[in-house]
């Protein structure tokens, strides 16, 4: 999955509108917005605040999968 999809997820899962979830994490609600659909990537520091508000990991919301190493 995308990060924009991610993170849209990860917010009405939390009840969050995007405007709460702008105020909670620091950026505008436009800015939200503008993640969810896909036109802007967000910062290291907004990806942080936005787990830790969303109570998931950073990788969740990037949808990083680690593959296993099999020998």
């Amino acid at each position: 999955m995308k990060i924009s999809e991610n993170v849209k997820i990860f917010r009405t899962k939390s009840g969050f509108s995007q405007q709460e979830l702008a105020k909670k994490v620091g950026v505008s609600q436009q800015m939200i917005f503008a993640i969810e659909n896909g036109y802007k990537v967000p910062s290291v520091a907004t990806l942080i605040a936005m787990s830790d508000t969303l109570h998931t990991t950073p990788n969740d919301i990037l949808g990083y999968v680690k593959k296993e190493v099999t020998e």
